[in-house]
């Protein structure tokens, strides 16, 4: 598959996360369930980009400890600090514990020349250099999230990236954009025309919020909400199809591109024709008003579930 900048992602699958549910477990069973649909092997595994929310260390351990055919793409903040694998050295005569970590690699300033290095034009924003590092890993102590009830802490290795534009909206500065990979197949330059990609999952998210309305739906059942969300998913989807197949109308302010319309500006020129198009009678509305409730019968007491909130998702943090 090829992914420039104009690509767009859609959704696939959408889950309700409850409150005692672990939003790391909940990525790593989605990813598992992806890998067998698609058909997945070892050889030819499934890449998939999450944002900086995702712990990226215990991902990719769990991924690996349960040989499930899938690398990841994170996203990582440039306040993190990574260390590469410790220099053998004879054993001192003294004996003692063989040292795990090796140089330190801070992604705000790195001081350690890279192992691998690319440049090349990405679409809009124009030249693109990337930085690797390979063999590295974070330093987890008996705190880190997922790693609480391990006597033994794991050492997981991957490759991080630092990928800088040349220019970004005029609104917006061009920083740096460190990305954690666990695979060794991809280019650079690759993974960050991919990792581009992921953006466009930010569209989705503003669809549900703006258009769907999201916020304002309460539903009395929790499996309420997950069919509401996969229904949009899937409508989400048909947008997304149906672009290339309508006429285009940009509003004044919009600039003019070459590029085709979002899903959120498809359904602006798809309602109109929807509304105008003919639609068969439903059934006849009944002409007297319907019994109502029984005589002596109250209504139930609604059922209440506790809010989700982002501390109660991230546990362990």
């Amino acid at each position: 598959m090829t992914l420039t900048p104009d690509s767009w992602v859609v959704p696939v699958l959408a889950d309700r996360i409850a409150s005692d549910d672990d939003l790391t477990e909940v990525t790593v069973d989605h990813i598992a369930r992806v890998c067998a649909a698609d058909g997945a092997r070892m050889t030819d595994r499934s890449l998939f980009l999450l944002d900086s929310g995702y712990p990226a260390a215990r991902i990719t351990h769990l991924l690996r400890e349960r040989k499930i055919p899938a690398d990841v793409l994170i996203r990582l903040a440039t306040s993190q600090t990574m260390w590469t694998r410790p220099e053998r050295r004879a054993a001192h005569p003294l004996g003692g514990r063989p040292r795990r970590h090796g140089f330190r690699l801070a992604l705000r300033e790195p001081d350690l020349p890279p192992d691998a290095g690319v440049s090349g034009p990405v679409g809009i924003y124009g030249t693109v250099t990337v930085r690797a590092w390979h063999q590295v890993h974070p330093k987890l102590t008996s705190s880190s999230r997922g790693f609480t009830d391990q006597k033994t802490l794991p050492i997981v290795e991957g490759t991080v990236l630092l990928a800088q534009v040349q220019h970004l909206r005029p609104s917006r500065r061009a920083g740096d954009l460190a990305l954690w990979y666990s695979g060794t197949r991809h280019d650079l330059l690759t993974l960050v025309m991919t990792y581009l990609a992921r953006f466009d999952i930010e569209h989705y998210f503003r669809h549900l919020k703006t258009t769907a309305q999201a916020p304002d739906f309460h539903p009395r059942q929790p499996g309420t909400l997950t069919t509401w969300l996969r229904l949009h998913a899937y409508a989400y989807l048909h947008l997304f199809c149906a672009r290339t197949h309508i006429t285009h109308h940009r509003l004044p302010w919009e600039p003019a591109t070459t590029t085709p319309p979002t899903p959120g500006q498809t359904r602006r020129q798809v309602s109109p024709a929807l509304r105008n198009a003919w639609q068969p009678p439903g059934q006849p509305k009944p002409g007297h008003p319907g019994p109502g409730r029984p005589a002596g019968r109250r209504r139930k007491r609604r059922t209440r579930h506790p809010v989700i909130r982002k501390n109660a998702i991230h546990k362990g943090k």
